[in-house]
């Protein structure tokens, strides 16, 4: 058995989900996870519930990221397109397209 307590949410919301990508907050109290159906999950770590399901991508989740307040999410799918995530309004942002070397998602500040 295990004393971590498992994340919670509706079994319709995370149906035919396969996680491809996580990361937590600078703070340490959510986490944000990103789906093999292109969806992006946000997650109250302190409560373990699901806070949002964030649609927008029409491809595989390859990278998920928080801004340095937490109010701000990222996202990077596999066919090359960038998501900018507001989440205290729980909707897109912004959109464009992402630079790729090759088949990784690279960052220029890890170059």
């Amino acid at each position: 058995g295990s004393d971590c307590p498992a994340l919670q949410a509706p079994a319709d919301v995370l149906a035919g989900n396969e996680t491809t990508c996580l990361a937590a907050s600078p703070d340490g109290k959510l986490a944000l996870s990103g789906s093999k159906d292109g969806r992006v999950f946000l997650w109250d770590l302190q409560s373990m519930q699901l806070r949002q399901v964030l649609s927008g991508h029409i491809d595989v989740v390859r990278a998920v990221a928080f801004g340095p307040q937490a109010s701000i999410a990222f996202s990077a799918g596999e066919v090359g397109s960038l998501r900018i995530w507001d989440l205290a309004r729980g909707s897109e942002a912004r959109r464009s397209k992402a630079a790729r070397r090759g088949r990784s998602w690279w960052s220029p500040a890890a170059s």
